[in-house]
């Protein structure tokens, strides 16, 4: 696979490690809400590719997937999801010329898709799912999430991340509702990551998940485990 540059993982994982400092600064409301891409002003062809709730539930036609989001979890509004690119970034480290137009072109592919919570951002005890789709550079296709993890991991070597931002090596693959996932873990200040990715329809589909106990993972995991990922509507 040809070498190319991406820091989308490193991005949402320090945005969501850094959620309750996020919250305090900003005071960002979050509530049971759909995301803005669902709105009716969308093309039907762009709603299709975002997605909505309807309920707690939600459907994507594009990617052909339905999850079941907790009743009580919080669905965050839009302008958490364009935060998660900006204040990330704010905390990517000796950005040169290079990395700053990865992070440039990589933000262009990136949709965050819808973002949950078990409580508000902010919270200390909080567990956290987000569900993103970067789509593949015409030089460097997905042929599965393994392909995107490795690409992370080369992408981690190249940069300066903080000191305690520790990561693991090997890509694991799990079987999760009717959908093999490839798997990596990252762990900063006592929260824990685990980044689940499959390639589909020329795009990274993956799910960041941040999360403080073994509980609160199974959780979230069971929460993908009862998803359906060949939903037609």
């Amino acid at each position: 696979m040809k070498k190319h540059l991406t820091l989308i993982f490193s991005v949402i994982a320090l945005f969501t490690l850094a959620g309750h400092v996020y919250a305090q600064k900003r005071q960002v409301k979050a509530k049971p809400v759909a995301p803005a891409a669902s709105k009716a002003n969308q093309t039907d062809s762009r709603a299709d590719f975002y997605g909505g709730f309807e309920g707690s539930t939600y459907k994507n036609k594009f990617f052909g997937l339905k999850i079941e989001i907790p009743e009580k979890w919080v669905i965050q509004e839009s302008e958490v999801n364009k935060a998660i690119k900006q204040t990330g970034s704010e905390m990517v480290k000796g950005k040169t010329a290079q990395t700053e137009k990865a992070l440039d072109a990589a933000f262009q592919r990136l949709t965050v898709l819808f973002t949950a919570s078990k409580d508000i951002l902010g919270m200390g005890n909080n567990a956290i799912m987000i569900l993103s789709a970067e789509k593949a550079p015409a030089t460097v296709p997905y042929r599965s999430g393994k392909d995107y993890l490795r690409l992370n991991l080369d992408s981690f070597k190249r940069v300066q991340l903080p000191p305690d931002f520790k990561y693991s090596e090997t890509i694991n693959s799990e079987k999760l509702g009717n959908e093999t996932f490839y798997s990596l873990d990252i762990q900063r200040s006592g929260f824990k990551q685990r980044f689940y990715a499959t390639a589909r329809k020329g795009y990274a589909l993956f799910f960041t998940l941040s999360y403080m106990t073994d509980e609160d993972l199974e959780t979230i995991k069971g929460i993908i485990r009862n998803s359906d990922f060949a939903w037609k509507e």
